[in-house]
C-alpha cells in the first residue's frame, strides 16, 4: 500500500518514549502527522496530556491534574523549566485519587499561552524513566539522548539499537550497538555516531556495528538497555553469548 492510498492523516500515539527523529520518520513514511499522548493508568490511562497542533509539548488537562516536578532524589520542589520527575495531583478523580503521586518520569514543566490559543501548563518530551537514567562519568546519561543520534543517521542504520552499560577496569563506560545498513561503510557510520555522541552527551561513547538481523529483536515491549556492571565478563561476556560463542 502507497501512502498516497491512506486515508488516515492523523495519529496520536503514546506508550513508548520516542525521539523527534521517530516521529519524522512515521511522518514521512505515513504522510501523516503524529502527535505526542502521555498518560499513566494510576491517573485515567491516556488522558493527562497531549499535543495540539504545534507540536511543542503536551498540554495537561489542568482543570483535572495538578502538576509538579522534583528532584527525583530529594523530592525538592523544582522551578519551571528545570529538568525532574513529573509528580502529579488529581482533583476530580474520586475512585482512585492521587495526591502528589510520582510517576518516574522525567520531564520541564512550563506555564504559557501556545500559540493554538490554550493556556495552562505544558509537559516538555518526556526523556525517560528516573531510574532509565545512568551517570557515567558524572554525566547522567537518558536512551533518548542516544536514541535520536542513531535516528538523526538513519541513512546509516537501521532503527534496532542496544545500549550496554558496563565496566572496564574501574569505570562505568558505554556501548551502543547498532544495525548498519546494506552498502553502507561501516567504518563511517561508527566514526560519525561517535561524533555525535560526543557533542550530545560530552562522552567518548564506543560504538559497535552489526550487519541488518544481527542484534536480538523482542516480542511485545523493546527491550533498548542492558545494564552488564554486575557482570564478571561483562560486555565481552555478553557478546560472545550472543554471538553463540
Amino acid at each position: 500500500v502507497q501512502k498516497e492510498e491512506l486515508s488516515l492523516k492523523y495519529a496520536i500515539l503514546g506508550a513508548e518514549g520516542w525521539a523527534e527523529s521517530t516521529r519524522k520518520t512515521i511522518e514521512d513514511r505515513l504522510g501523516i502527522k503524529a502527535y505526542d499522548n502521555y498518560g499513566l493508568t494510576e491517573a485515567w490511562g491516556p488522558g493527562v496530556s497531549v499535543e495540539c497542533q504545534e507540536q511543542d509539548g503536551l498540554h495537561l488537562w489542568s482543570d483535572y491534574f495538578y502538576p509538579e516536578i522534583v528532584n527525583p532524589k530529594t523530592g525538592e520542589v523544582l522551578s519551571e523549566g528545570e529538568t525532574g520527575e513529573l509528580v502529579l495531583t488529581s482533583l476530580y478523580k474520586e475512585a482512585l485519587p492521587i495526591f502528589r503521586y510520582r510517576t518516574g518520569d522525567i520531564t520541564s514543566l512550563r506555564r504559557s499561552e501556545c500559540p493554538c490559543g490554550r493556556t495552562g501548563f505544558i509537559i516538555d518530551r518526556i526523556k525517560g524513566r528516573k531510574d532509565d537514567m545512568h551517570v557515567i562519568k558524572g554525566v547522567n546519561v537518558y536512551p533518548s539522548m542516544i536514541e535520536e543520534e542513531i535516528f538523526n543517521l538513519s541513512e546509516y542504520f537501521t532503527d534496532i539499537y542496544l545500549i550496554i552499560y558496563h565496566t572496564v577496569g574501574v569505570m562505568d563506560q558505554v556501548t551502543v550497538n547498532v544495525e548498519v545498513k546494506a552498502g553502507v561503510n561501516s567504518d563511517k557510520a561508527k566514526e560519525e555516531l561517535e561524533k555525535n555522541l560526543l557533542e550530545a552527551t560530552f562522552l567518548r561513547i564506543d560504538v559497535q556495528t552489526f550487519p541488518p538481523g544481527a542484534l536480538p529483536r523482542q516480542e511485545g515491549k523493546a527491550v533498548r538497555c542492558q545494564d552488564l556492571r554486575d557482570r564478571p565478563d561483562g560486555y565481552k561476556g555478553w557478546l560472545k553469548m550472543m554471538q553463540g560463542k
